[in-house]
């Protein structure tokens, strides 16, 4: 985001970069709401920039053997 504030139905809105290019953002909505992650798919988010620290440090912990 480069400017915080409203959009409506009409304004341009343009994608000016992408942290994880080789991530698609529909499957990280879907991990976010169905938390369908595979493993390879948690390891690629407990080291992504860009990413919510929240998501991120989630990623990690599902990483972690049980103790």
């Amino acid at each position: 985001m480069i400017e915080q504030g409203t959009i409506r139905a009409g304004d341009a809105v343009a994608l000016v970069g992408r942290p994880n290019p080789g991530f698609a953002f529909e499957r990280l909505v879907d991990i976010v709401n169905f938390q369908s992650a595979s493993s390879a798919e948690r390891e690629a988010m407990a080291t992504m920039s860009g990413l919510a620290t929240g998501l991120r440090d989630k990623a990690r912990n599902h990483l972690r053997p049980p103790d």
